[in-house]
């Protein structure tokens, strides 16, 4: 006789690796509707082209109006995409995405390292192919242009603003805290890319992701706590 379809679905639900991947799933934001992967592949599109256009003329030499001209789009669109012209290196079709998945699993109670390598590993499958050709143009005309740079500051100050709100809902951490740790996750992403790009922006731009994340473990930054012993610190 064969087994029931109760019995495997008993069987499955089990299995430890069924529920940790179930378990995973359900942790994460829901995956991008068709409009927003389209609104993605436009604006890889539009920054594919302005990097092309910046590197060839030079970042002071090319408006916004020169490279919507030569996406085929609307200046207008290019502003509501990225803002500005130096949103166009800092900004790309997934980062509102990786930082919404590092978000919704903070607000959760992940423990935070283990939320920013989730978010880098999903981001990494989702970008392959993607990533890999823009980032060494965009890392190098990051550090290299101040406005670009003075640009990013704000823009990793807002997202870890963004990251300490979830960290402060999900009740682990309080305001002080979780601004703390916010600030080390994602500053330390800028020091993996700037290790990165100073190696020579090739090779596996993850691996030094977990190097910066390895280091701060070692130094015993708070964000290596796992959910247990900070329940144990609270007894």
């Amino acid at each position: 006789m064969g087994r029931s379809t109760k019995g495997a679905e008993v069987s499955e639900a089990m299995n430890p690796a069924v529920r940790d991947a179930a378990a995973r799933a359900a942790s994460l934001p829901p995956t991008p509707t068709l409009r927003e992967r389209k609104k993605m592949a436009a604006m890889v599109h539009i920054q594919r082209v302005a990097l092309r256009m910046i590197d060839e003329r030079g970042f002071d030499w090319v408006t916004v109006e020169k490279i919507a001209a030569e996406a085929e789009v609307s200046p207008s669109t290019v502003y509501r995409y990225f803002g500005t012209k130096e949103g166009l290196i800092l900004t790309d079709a997934f980062d509102s995405r990786s930082l919404a998945t590092m978000g919704h699993l903070l607000a959760q109670g992940v423990p935070p390292w283990e939320a920013v390598m989730t978010a880098v590993t999903d981001m990494s499958a989702e970008t392959k192919g993607e990533l890999d050709e823009t980032a060494p143009v965009r890392a190098r005309l990051w550090f290299e242009i101040p406005s670009v740079r003075a640009a990013a500051f704000l823009m990793i100050d807002e997202a870890t603003e963004h990251l300490a709100r979830s960290m402060v809902a999900g009740g682990r951490y309080d305001r002080s805290e979780a601004r703390v740790i916010a600030n080390a996750i994602l500053w330390s992403l800028v020091a993996a890319l700037r290790n990165w790009h100073e190696a020579g922006g090739g090779g596996d731009w993850q691996a030094h992701i977990t190097g910066a994340i390895d280091t701060l473990r070692r130094l015993g930054v708070p964000p290596a706590l796992d959910a247990s012993a900070v329940d144990a610190a609270g007894d």
